[in-house]
């Protein structure tokens, strides 16, 4: 999906280199015989289908499962954490080789299931061999990891289902064997030596590459077809007997067991199922536009269900043209007629179910109006989920807009908002990329596969414009600590970023896990993901070039994350969610890895003239935004999409968010090569279509267009919505509920207790247990990671150049006053990561809020947007995007507002970075900016008090670029031997958290008020440390900047001692730090 707003090479030298089924009911009583939902698809097949169904053969050497490190591969499979049932999801990987899914796999009929064996989905049938397919077990057109079995008369058939797998096992039937009987499979069997191994750490087979058995005289080649000869794949028997949604088709999908009913009563449907009420609207898309036949032996005519159809034609300017042959289409079972635009013209008055797919009546009539006609099941489809709030941002897009007005477009933006992400430009040839999105509804209703498919959504954005993704961060906010329902989500969220993550070797560098009542069935997990690339190499999500080929490439496509960007992504929690809430996606790490690698082979040869990733929407997404942003125009045959789920209907296919799945626009002359490096990383491949220049997105399923539509309606013509805003109601009592009333700590006794219990509160207690179970310094180019304030990536060996990250929000702040909320938030970002010495250089965001149809919760948005703009202009950082995630809130309760901003920072030479311990003895400690009496949203009026009110601190921009001005010039010149910022907690936790970094005690003396000093949270302020020898020159540095500055004491002893006040023990310190998150989660 784009952003957040309304605008939308040679040899690599790369280092790192988504109501009612009345009709259905009314079908099966009309003809039981024939209902194609009478039997569940856990019921085994009657006694004549047995009978009649052919045996599976053998599987043969040469059917191996897919070449994977298995070893290592097994132990990622059990990542550290459990989902919500307390056990981690089995990751699943396609058995079998896998290459590129060409035309000639669409003719191949299916097969019937044999009775014992695995239900598949769209597995071949014994029948006559369509067109262009070749014979031997080695056919390309056979499904990915089929072998040709025999068929009761003797001929060959291929797609004969693959042994079932071991729950939790890798790879395929020898992996399954082998973990069953606990003894190795044989060398002569193992699995040859891939690409795949390269990425992994396989080292292939000992003793040489196994060779593949021998092409049979007369077999067609391996090289890839590519569109000219697809052709629409007849029906057959086994690919519309319902074989369950879990069904494979060489790509097997892992149940994931849901949350556990004592723990929460409303959780929906585990992951992969479709529950009834999205399942409901999509039956009723085709039920309520299909008109009934009176008699079942009537006669159809041309373009409907059964009868013979015209051949289809792409509009092209290639010579010859391109011709897209289409056989009839005749059902072995009776399913639903397909509601083609012909259909919809026919019946221009019947009933769509455009509310249950969440759409208004307005929408709905602008639609119609669009058309000329009402919409298709499928073209409605396609506008329920581009329309809804997730993707067209209808709500938010006139508040957005302030981005592009405001914010400087400076020089080092080389992309800008619009894009998958933006890019700008960080010196010496090297461009980097970065975004932040949300995933906090998933993460909800699953919360191990919610974390790890947001992970792996927004490492794909990033993957879209070019770029090598070198490193993710994570913002994560949960309800109360102790709350059952936290400790049942946070688990869950953790353990599936870490499983992704880890698991795509990249490392965790940074991020935020906050603790507040307001999020309690309101969890936030925004994850950012940057990359890096040559300015050369920057890609576009564009589909130019009429005759281009369209290409869909990664895991199949099935039944996951339907609905999920128009009901749950668009949508509140409340008592009625359990039917609204969609199944969530399923990801597939080791598919992303290979995805990735993939992608990266596929740029180094410039192979792609466009290229978008699926996300929220799917296809409906990836073809409506690269055709609007192209020539104009895409003919796609939604039937060569290859499916995990036979039984998809046309709507679901276009709904459907299956992760790790990509699309590309190819030259013709540069398909087969690309389907080679495809097959190579064993990534399915197809072609599903072609550009045009009619300014018209066109789908064919079957044989008949189902989809006729101008794609920029879709993509980019959303509805815009100026809603209603007005402060809240209970704002005024808050604001003017001050801090100021609060009794203060009495004695030095209570000054050292209070900044104990900070130490271990929530929020500023150590985040050892989340972080540990992240890994930070895979692929070795991490150079500071959590806790420092930034992440330190290194880009360049021999120059040192390098980029910072930081990611922060503070709802509490943004509750008091959203618009000097959100430049709080951008300003202690920008502080991080000019703590470590680099120059703050671009932003991204991620605005977390309630309903937009809430007009205190409107209000708090256009203020939040427009203090955030404000601030961006005055500190000249660029917007490069981000993402708006509204509809957080449980019934009328909603989320305090929570701008979460990421700020990209250059180091020109990583080696002198700055990090927050203190190094070694004797160094002076200094206390940089002006500490006010500011405690409205505070750390301490929240632990001490549980209070909310007052105003937050006082947002002073100037002051922050005239203090990290002077932080970036104290770590240029060496300076600097130590710099942490002060945000929560103020000067007690930046000490408490420098101390136990280094593991070396303070002596301070503090001027003023202790208390004040101590807990104020005035913003524009750090304590460095600083070598020996240049307190002169760093005060020369203040003088010239205008930044006050204050002499502490000395770094020093093993307690944090506070002159004439108190001293703690670091032991002490600690043990209150560490303690308490262990303590509610194991």
């Amino acid at each position: 999906m784009t952003e957040n707003t309304p605008d939308k090479g040679g040899a690599s030298d790369d280092p790192f280199d988504g109501p009612t089924a009345e009709w259905f009911a009314e079908l099966a009583a009309d003809d039981p015989e024939n209902d194609p939902f009478a039997r569940s698809s856990d019921e085994p097949p009657t006694s004549s289908e047995a009978a009649e169904a052919p045996g599976p053969s053998e599987p043969t050497p040469s059917d191996s499962a897919r070449p994977r490190s298995d070893e290592a591969r097994a132990d990622q499979s059990e990542p550290t954490g459990a989902t919500a049932s307390g056990t981690p999801p089995a990751s699943h990987t396609p058995s079998g080789p896998v290459g590129p899914q060409t035309p000639e796999a669409l003719d191949t009929p299916g097969a019937p299931q044999t009775p014992g064996a695995p239900q598949t989905s769209g597995a071949p049938e014994a029948s006559e061999a369509s067109p262009g397919a070749s014979e031997g077990p080695l056919d390309p057109a056979a499904p990915h990891g089929a072998e040709a079995s025999k068929a009761p008369d003797g001929s060959e058939v291929p797609g004969v289902p693959e042994a079932p797998q071991v729950p939790g096992a890798m790879g395929g039937p020898q992996e399954a064997e082998e973990q069953r009987s606990g003894e190795a499979v044989p060398e002569s069997v193992a699995p040859a030596h891939t690409a795949l191994d390269e990425v992994l750490g396989a080292s292939g087979k000992p003793g040489g590459e196994e060779q593949a058995p021998a092409r049979p005289e007369g077999s067609a080649p391996d090289a890839p077809e590519t569109l000219e000869t697809l052709e629409t794949p007849e029906t057959s028997e086994a690919e519309r007997e319902p074989s369950g949604r879990h069904a494979t088709g060489g790509h097997p999908v892992v149940d994931v067991p849901s949350v556990e009913e004592s723990q929460a009563e409303d959780v929906p449907e585990a992951p992969g199922q479709t529950p009834a009420g999205v399942q409901a609207g999509l039956d009723a898309l085709v039920a309520a536009a299909t008109p009934k036949a009176t008699d079942a032996n009537e006669a159809t005519e041309p373009g409907e269900t059964g009868g013979p159809v015209e051949p289809l034609t792409l509009i092209t300017p290639v010579d010859p043209p391109l011709d897209l042959p289409v056989e009839e289409v005749r059902p072995a079972v009776v399913e639903a007629p397909v509601d083609s635009v012909a259909v919809a013209e026919r019946t221009p008055e019947q009933r769509q179910p455009y509310v249950e797919l969440g759409m208004n009546e307005d929408e709905y009539r602008r639609v119609r109006d669009i058309l000329g006609r009402r919409p298709t099941a499928a073209e409605l489809a396609i506008y329920s989920v581009m329309w809804s709030e997730h993707c067209s941002y209808k709500s938010s897009k006139v508040h957005l807009r302030q981005f592009a007005e405001k914010a400087p477009q400076t020089d080092v933006l080389l992309v800008g908002m619009g894009e998958n992400a933006g890019v700008v430009d960080v010196g010496r040839g090297w461009a980097v990329t970065f975004k932040v999105e949300s995933h906090n509804h998933p993460s909800y209703v699953e919360p191990y596969q919610g974390a790890a498919t947001g992970v792996g959504g927004i490492v794909r954005d990033i993957l879209s414009m070019g770029a090598r993704p070198v490193a993710v961060m994570d913002s994560l906010r949960f309800g109360p600590a102790d709350a059952p329902d936290t400790q049942r989500v946070l688990p869950g969220v953790v353990a599936g970023i870490s499983g992704y993550g880890n698991s795509l070797g990249l490392p965790n560098i940074g991020g935020e896990t906050v603790f507040d009542q307001c999020y309690l069935q309101n969890p936030l997990v925004n994850a950012l993901c940057v990359g890096v690339m040559k300015h050369e190499d920057i890609k576009r999500a564009t589909a130019p070039g009429p005759g281009n080929r369209v290409i869909l490439f990664g895991a199949t496509t099935g039944p996951d994350g339907i609905g999920g960007a128009s009901v749950l992504a668009s949508a509140t929690f409340d008592e009625e969610s359990q039917a609204k809430r969609p199944s969530v996606q399923v990801g597939d790490p080791f598919m992303e890895k290979l995805l990735i690698e993939c992608c990266m082979e596929i740029y180094r040869e410039d192979l792609v003239v466009g290229i978008q990733d699926l996300g929220a929407a799917g296809v409906s997404c990836a073809t409506t935004e690269l055709a609007a942003a192209g020539t104009g125009g895409m003919r796609v045959v939604l039937d060569a999409v290859p499916l995990r789920d036979a039984t998809l209907r046309p709507e679901e296919i276009l709904m459907s968010e299956s992760q790790e799945r990509m699309m590309a626009v190819v030259s013709p002359d540069k398909v087969d090569r690309f389907l080679e490096i495809c097959a190579k990383w064993e990534i399915p491949a197809t072609v599903i279509g072609e550009v045009t220049d009619t300014g018209r997105l066109v789908m064919t399923w079957r044989g008949e267009v189902i989809v006729d539509i101008p794609p920029g309606t879709a993509a980019d013509e959303g509805p815009v919505y100026e809603r209603p805003y007005e402060p809240p109601a209970d704002l005024g009592s808050i604001q003017s509920d001050t801090p100021g009333r609060l009794a203060r700590p009495a004695n030095a006794d209570d000054l050292r207790n209070t900044v104990l219990w900070l130490a271990g509160s929530p929020n500023l207690a150590g985040k050892t247990w989340v972080t540990s179970q992240y890994d930070r310094y895979v692929l070795g180019n991490t150079v500071l990671a959590m806790p420092e304030d930034a992440g330190v990536i290194r880009l360049d060996d021999e120059g040192g150049l390098g980029i910072a990250l930081s990611l922060d929000g503070n709802g509490r702040y943004a509750r008091l006053d959203p618009y000097a909320g959100a430049q709080l938030a951008l300003s202690e970002s920008y502080r991080n990561v000019a703590s470590t010495g680099a120059r703050p250089l671009a932003v991204t965001n991620c605005l977390n809020f309630g309903s937009p149809e809430d007009p205190g919760v409107m209000w708090q948005f256009a203020r939040a947007t427009e203090g955030l703009a404000d601030a961006c202009q005055a500190l000249g950082v660029p917007v490069t995007g981000g993402n708006v995630s509204f509809y957080n809130q449980t019934e009328s309760t909603p989320i305090n507002p929570t701008p979460v901003i990421g700020v990209l920072g250059v180091h020109d030479d990583v080696r002198r970075r700055v990090n927050m311990a203190f190094p070694a003895e004797g160094h002076m400690l200094v206390l940089l900016g002006e500490t006010r009496e500011e405690f409205g949203g505070s750390e301490w009026a929240h632990v001490v008090y549980g209070h909310l009110g007052g105003l937050p601190p006082l947002v002073d921009l100037p002051a922050e670029r005239a203090l990290a001005a002077v932080l970036v010039a104290g770590a240029r010149d060496g300076l600097l031997s130590a710099a942490h910022d002060l945000s929560d907690g103020g000067l007690s936790q930046s000490l408490v958290e420098s101390c136990l970094r280094g593991g070396l005690g303070c002596r301070v003396t503090l001027p003023g008020d202790p208390f004040v000093t101590l807990f104020s949270e005035s913003v524009a302020r750090a304590v460095v440390a600083v070598r020996p020898g240049g307190e002169a020159k760093l005060g020369q540095l203040c003088e010239a900047a205008g930044v006050p500055v204050t002499r502490l004491g000395v770094v020093g002893g093993d307690s944090l001692s506070v002159e004439g006040l108190f001293s703690i023990p670091l032991h002490e310190l600690r043990e209150a730090h560490e303690r308490l998150l262990p303590s509610y989660v194991t």
